[in-house]
């Protein structure tokens, strides 16, 4: 996890609640990259198709511009 040492944000005692969260938690929980969050974009999507703030259901991967998502999976 990248924030394990806690030097992500001036707190003295981050690094004791990023432990603590850590093991509450699996997996990285301040993740990115498109594949990482795929399920929550996904769900996003649908609910904002759900209740009418998207007019039509969109795939994760029409949210970003090809060249990002090209530019991910390398």
């Amino acid at each position: 996890m990248r924030i394990k040492a806690g030097l992500d944000f001036p707190v003295p005692w981050f690094a004791q609640r990023a432990a603590m969260l850590a093991g509450k938690f699996s997996g990285d929980f301040f993740s990115y990259g498109i594949e990482a969050n795929r399920p929550p974009l996904s769900l996003f999507m649908r609910y904002a198709y759900e209740q009418g703030v998207a007019h039509q259901l969109a795939a994760t991967v029409d949210l970003f511009p090809k060249g990002i998502v090209i530019a991910v999976r390398i």
